[in-house]
This record gives structure tokens, C-alpha cells and sequence, in this order.
């Protein structure tokens, strides 16, 4: 029984230590859509509340793979969601924006078809998230032309 035990903790830390690897060789791959400075920022501070968007990034990293993992699509559009909504405010073509997904296919080649999917899904999250950015700055410039488009 106590061996039992053993073999399913030795599991369990594997399967940990799979998971760490993939976080943060998604992680590395998500972040290259960032400037320079901004990179090195996010690899260098990993206090949470030091480095706000490094926490925010890889909790929807964690929610897409663990949603991935789990064959939760919810978890994992809710993660994904949360990466483009902060992805999206870079000035970086969708196809740059969305290529992690692409190499995760590399990392997970037994959730092919899920990863294929959450990618269509993810186009359309990062698009949502373009247009309402476009909407704002055409409301603010509104606003600061009295309602007039120079």
C-alpha cells in the first residue's frame, strides 16, 4: 500500500514538473509579442504584485493549459481570453499575437485538434478586444474634438 502511495506522489511531482516546463516555455514564447524592455521586465521581477502583467499572463496561461489538460474549454477560453485582452494592447499583427498557441502544438501533440481550436477561438478574442481598443480611441478623439473626426 505504502509503495502504491509512493509511485502516485512520484506521479503527481512528474506530472508537476511537465506542467512547470510547458508554463514556462509557453510563457517564453507568449512574451517575444512584447517591446525589449518590457521582456526583460516580465523575465526578470516574478513577484506577483511586483510585475502585475507577468501575473496576469501566466495565471491565463495556466487556465488555457490546465483547461487544455482537463478537456475544460471554458477554463481554457477564459485564460485565453485574459492573455488577449492583454496582448491586444500591444501594436502587433495577430498572426505575432497568436503564435504561442501555434508551439504549444509542439508541447501537446496529443491535444492537436483542442490547440487547433482554441486558435480559431483566440483569433476572434484578440479581434474583440482590437476593435473595442479602435472604439475607444475613436471616442476619445471625439471627445477632444468636439465631437468632430480631423
Amino acid at each position: 500500500m505504502e509503495g502504491n502511495l509512493r509511485k502516485i506522489q512520484a506521479e503527481k511531482e512528474k506530472e508537476g514538473t511537465v506542467r512547470r516546463e510547458i508554463l514556462h516555455r509557453c510563457f517564453e514564447n507568449l512574451i517575444k509579442v512584447f517591446p525589449p524592455e518590457r521582456i526583460a521586465l516580465l523575465e526578470k521581477e516574478t513577484e506577483r504584485f511586483l510585475n502585475p502583467l507577468r501575473s496576469q499572463l501566466m495565471d491565463g496561461l495556466e487556465g488555457l493549459l490546465d483547461g487544455l489538460l482537463n478537456g475544460d474549454r471554458g477554463l481554457a477560453e477564459r485564460g485565453l481570453a485574459l492573455i488577449m485582452s492583454l496582448v491586444a494592447i500591444e501594436d502587433v499583427r495577430p498572426k505575432e499575437a497568436l503564435s504561442f498557441i501555434l508551439k504549444m502544438r509542439q508541447m501537446l501533440p496529443t491535444k492537436e485538434r483542442d490547440i487547433e481550436e482554441i486558435l480559431l477561438s483566440a483569433f476572434d478574442i484578440y479581434m474583440m478586444f482590437r476593435e473595442k481598443i479602435y472604439e475607444l480611441r475613436v471616442k476619445e478623439r471625439l471627445s477632444l474634438n468636439g465631437g468632430r473626426i480631423r
